[in-house]
């Protein structure tokens, strides 16, 4: 982990919003699930199949966290990158529920990580 490395500290970012940019195709679609499932198997990340190249217009609200401090660590094991993922993910939670209604008001509350 870069940050342990460096002892950088990370910020938690969270964008409100910015789905709202693009279309996706459906999962319904036949072979929608499939072309995720194996681009994701294959390079590591998740691809939005998308309908439109030019991001639609739509509001967007950024709103960053506290910095979560980390320990300079040139060898960091698997377990200590693990608890600082989970760490950083818990910091992006608790932005998602402190700025979701101000920010998505009459919206679904649904924060998952993959």
């Amino acid at each position: 982990c870069l940050a342990s490395q460096t002892g950088s500290s990370l910020v938690p970012v969270y964008t409100f919003g910015e789905n709202d940019s693009y279309n996706q195709l459906s999962d319904s679609i036949p072979g929608v699930v499939w072309v995720k499932k194996r681009f994701q198997r294959v390079f590591g990340v998740s691809l939005p199949l998308i309908t439109n190249f030019i991001p639609l217009k739509c509001n967007a609200t950024t709103v960053v966290g506290s910095p979560i401090k980390v320990e300079k660590n040139l060898a960091p094991t698997e377990e200590q990158v693990d608890a600082l993922l989970h760490e950083y993910i818990k910091s992006l939670e608790k932005l998602f529920d402190q700025y979701h209604d101000q920010c998505l008001p009459g919206r679904e509350k649904n924060f998952v990580v993959i």
